[in-house]
Formats: structure tokens, sequence, C-alpha cells
């Protein structure tokens, strides 16, 4: 399934990746519980020990990450389902799914807390200096993960005697300007 995602035309990290986390987290539920899962016995009750499993430390996913696992699976079951490499048919139920939840009150770092970061001084560790300029990059510009990575010497134009970095956003196909 993950390879057939990763084939599609204009196929990118963003649109298979979560197949693969989904992946990992299966075959780590499996060996933990013990269990070997397969189409025929994804039922109420894996629901049931699957979403527990998120929920619970060291992993503790947030409500709308377990969502979008379970989400993720439904696609996985429905495919296989349509190319009847199975005949459970679970994945129909609405039921089966674990509803997203409204996230207004995200944490955000103040103007303050960035320059606070910034002024840190990690000495002998270079990978978080290079993860801190990496936050702080995306922090300020705005950019999505899926553009940032992105750009380029090319998209930094000088437009008014003024530097900026032009980029063509991936998921909307517009151009932002970020001064």
């Amino acid at each position: 399934f993950i390879e057939a995602r990763k084939e599609r035309p204009g196929a990118t990290r963003t649109s298979w990746g979560k197949f693969a986390s989904l992946q990992t987290h299966l075959l780590q539920f499996e060996k933990e519980s013990r269990q070997t899962l397969d189409f025929e016995n994804i039922d109420w009750q894996f629901k049931e020990d699957f979403t527990a499993w998120m929920y619970a430390p060291p992993r503790s996913f947030a409500h709308n990450n377990a969502s979008k696992m379970i989400a993720s699976l439904r696609q996985v079951m429905k495919d296989g389902y349509r190319k009847k490499i199975h005949g459970n048919r679970i994945q129909e139920d609405s039921a089966f799914a674990i509803s997203r939840v409204n996230t207004k009150n995200k944490v955000r770092l103040t103007v303050a807390e960035l320059h606070a970061i910034e002024q840190y001084d990690f000495a002998d560790r270079d990978n978080l200096t290079h993860a801190r300029d990496l936050m702080l990059f995306a922090s300020w510009t705005g950019l999505r993960i899926s553009d940032w990575w992105s750009v380029k010497r090319g998209n930094i134009q000088t437009l008014d005697g003024d530097d900026y970095i032009v980029v063509i956003n991936r998921k909307t196909k517009n151009e932002v300007v970020i001064p």
C-alpha cells in the first residue's frame, strides 16, 4: 500500500508518510500486545486495545493523532477490501473512527521566547544548534515544513531594495513572499 502511494503522480512524503507511521505503530503494538494482526482480526476489540495503547505512556498520543492513525487504518482497510485481499468490512462503519477535536488553544512561542532560544548557547552540542536554527527559521517564516525544506538560495530575491524569500506553496500552489 505504501509503495503504491509513493509511486502516485505528485506523491510526497506528506501524502504517504502517515501510512508509514501507522505501519510502525501497528508493528510496535503487535509486538507489545503479543498479537498477530491481519485484516480479519481488526475489530472493535482491536480498536479499543490499539486506542488505549496509543494514549498510554510512553506514547501518550494527542487525541487528534490517534484519530489520524485510525483514519489511516480505515483507508488501508478500504483499499484491501476493494482489492479483495480481505472480507472484513468494519472500516465501512462510521463509528469505527475517533472524532477529531478542535484545538483552539495551540501553544505558540512569543517573540521574547524566540529571541531567548536564539541566544541560547548549546556550546559543544552542534546538532542542537542546527535543530534550533531550523526551528527558528520555521517559526519566523511561518512556512509549512513541506515548504521550508525546499527553500534554496534562488528563493531569496530583492524586491524594491529589500530581501524576501519567495516560494510557491506546495499545498495551495500560491506564491508566498516573506520579508
